[in-house]
């Protein structure tokens, strides 16, 4: 995913689903960090978000070089799939409806009036940097 103007997480959510390491390069805008914000949200270790287009040819070529290391991060992705929260229905769905009760009961209370509702994350998962996952390839 090349970014930084336009981003696809479509695109990220096909690579993952077929365990093929992504690298992606976030941009300044939504539409540019997508594809990097879904990349995050998949197993640690097995997909790179870079912050500049030096960066990002780092990973990319880090990982053309080790096939070996490519392999072990497509046995993880396929492996880690469907604990991942992008593909866990259930878990998302209970999301959606902890969020919707979340903002209807925000409406209520305020009097018909909208605000931001923010979420407790759930979500027990470590939070990695690409840079420590490419290092321990």
């Amino acid at each position: 995913d090349t970014g930084p103007l336009m981003s696809s997480p479509l695109a990220m959510a096909s690579l993952v689903w077929a365990a093929v390491p992504g690298v992606a390069l976030a941009g300044e805008r939504a539409k540019a960090r997508s594809g990097a914000g879904f990349l995050l949200s998949t197993s640690p270790g097995s997909c790179f978000v870079a912050c500049s287009f030096d960066e990002y040819e780092h990973f990319a070529v880090a990982l053309a070089a080790r096939p070996a290391a490519l392999a072990r991060i497509r046995l993880q992705l396929r492996h880690d799939r469907w604990a991942t929260a992008v593909f866990d229905t259930v878990a998302w769905t209970r999301g959606m409806e902890r969020a919707l009760l979340a903002a209807w009961d925000t409406f209520v209370v305020t009097g018909g009036s909208y605000r931001h509702v923010r979420l407790a994350q759930t979500d027990s998962a470590s939070k990695r940097s690409s840079r420590d996952s490419l290092d321990e390839l």
